[in-house]
């Protein structure tokens, strides 16, 4: 078949997807911009820093909220209509949280900004299996490649309007001793900054918008309905404990490698200057930008190999530069800066496809449902929440303990990704094979339309 004529069958689909992907962008951008900008919404608040920060803390129970409201509701919830509530829910509120001067506003507004965030990054993930099906595990790297791209992005994007370190407003007297705290809440122009990613990702839910009534006018919602309903009874051939030993391992690995990707984020620059690396300010910072870097453009060129070398033989491999990236840090990264480079350019690269590989091949055992990919994301969020404050406690009197906290946590995700394919094989060898009747059912209804061929 054509090229063209592949565009022409899958257009539908291929114009989804891209608006997934563009949400995904989005996603990454709101992440980023939270925590970059905290000093900035310390002063428009007028509160203490550590006040101020317990907004992440907020976000992440509203992201939780969002992942048990899209649980409930699953089967009653097209994809279209849940991607277009959480780019407009996510998209107003981070827009409006920045405008107010009450710690108790800000904390409302991103609170149900990260309900938004939640129901986004559960159906954007979920979206790519309901589409594409067996065939998702590239369109996953992709999508998670889009994520990276969105939080290297916004704080470009954001920089021009963050406050500078010292006032240079300020009256001679007291230049020797301004600092931040010497700005007034209306000084503050970081909102600027949110008005212009919430405004990006509202857009986007506009634009889900038209599929919304698309799909409610050619009966997309039954359709979805009808779906969801052929999907769970395939699933109750394969015993539950079956299909939740398998969710509960991805869920585990996801809290590894968020938790890793969140004690890079947050602490990796306080690590660089408190450590006998004795790195400046700037230079440390260098060593997100680098991991985050390597996350994300590996990724251009993984789909491709895959395609080449086949995917078992790429994961093997990511698993291999992975651990080169541990022995590596291991304790070396503590007091060499070389070995620190390299360590974390590796972790970088070998980290970046593992977990979209792992959430995608749940799909070749059974459908995933949208409760069990909440519980993968739950405890991926839960790692990236918990982790980094651990490690923060202790980063002013033993900060190398950041090496061994973060070698450990990349070591177990390797030993984990490595057995997961092998317990998958050993939990579904006895899996029923007969469901070519349903299956041939479905297709001959009525109600069959696209990304329902995701289960054949």
């Amino acid at each position: 078949m054509k090229l063209s004529d592949k565009i022409s069958k899958n257009r539908s689909k291929l114009i989804r997807t891209a608006l997934v992907y563009l949400s995904f962008i989005g996603l990454g951008g709101t992440m980023t911009l939270i925590g970059s900008s905290l000093l900035d919404l310390q002063i428009r608040v007028q509160e203490s820093f550590t006040d101020t920060s317990q907004i992440i803390t907020i976000k992440t129970l509203g992201y939780f909220v969002g992942g048990i409201l899209v649980s409930i509701v699953q089967k009653s919830l097209p994809d279209g209509l849940a991607l277009f509530l959480g780019n407009m829910i996510s998209g107003i509120f981070f827009t409006l949280a920045p405008w107010t001067k009450s710690l108790v506003w800000l904390e409302v507004l991103v609170f149900i900004g990260g309900i938004g965030q939640g129901i986004l990054d559960l159906y954007c993930n979920l979206s790519m299996l309901h589409i594409w099906g067996k065939k998702s595990s590239n369109f996953m790297q992709a999508l998670s490649m889009c994520f990276g791209i969105g939080s290297l992005i916004t704080p470009m994007i954001a920089s021009p309007f963050f406050l500078p370190l010292v006032n240079e407003n300020v009256s001679n007297s007291t230049i020797g001793t301004s600092s931040r705290s010497s700005f007034k809440p209306e000084d503050v122009k970081v909102q600027f900054a949110f008005m212009i990613i919430g405004g990006y990702v509202t857009i986007i839910g506009l634009l889900f918008s038209y599929y919304c009534v698309l799909d409610l006018r050619s009966g997309f919602t039954r359709s979805t309905r009808t779906r969801r309903e052929s999907s769970s009874k395939m699933s109750e051939s394969i015993p539950v404990w079956k299909q939740y030993s398998a969710v509960s391992m991805v869920a585990l690995m996801a809290h590894l490698m968020f938790g890793m990707e969140g004690i890079i984020g947050n602490l990796a620059p306080a690590f660089g200057v408190k450590s006998d690396l004795k790195m400046n300010k700037k230079s440390a910072a260098l060593l997100v930008t680098a991991f985050w870097t390597c996350f994300s453009f590996f990724k251009i060129a993984f789909v491709p190999l895959t395609l080449f070398f086949g995917e078992k033989v790429m994961t093997y491999t990511s698993l291999l530069i992975m651990l080169s990236g541990v022995i590596l840090m291991v304790p070396h990264a503590s007091y060499n800066q070389l070995c620190t480079w390299i360590s974390f350019i590796l972790l970088g690269i070998g980290d970046s496809p593992l977990f979209a590989i792992a959430y995608a091949t749940l799909e070749r055992f059974f459908p995933v449902n949208t409760r069990q990919t909440a519980i993968i994301f739950v405890g991926g969020v839960i790692g990236d929440s918990i982790h980094p404050r651990i490690i923060g406690s202790f980063m002013e009197n033993s900060p190398n303990i950041f090496v061994y906290y973060l070698g450990s946590f990349a070591f177990f995700s390797i030993i984990i990704m490595f057995m997961f394919p092998f317990v998958c094989n050993w939990l579904f060898k006895k899996q029923p094979k007969k469901m070519t009747p349903e299956k041939n059912a479905f297709m001959a209804s009525k109600d069959f339309k696209y990304g329902d061929d995701c289960y054949l």
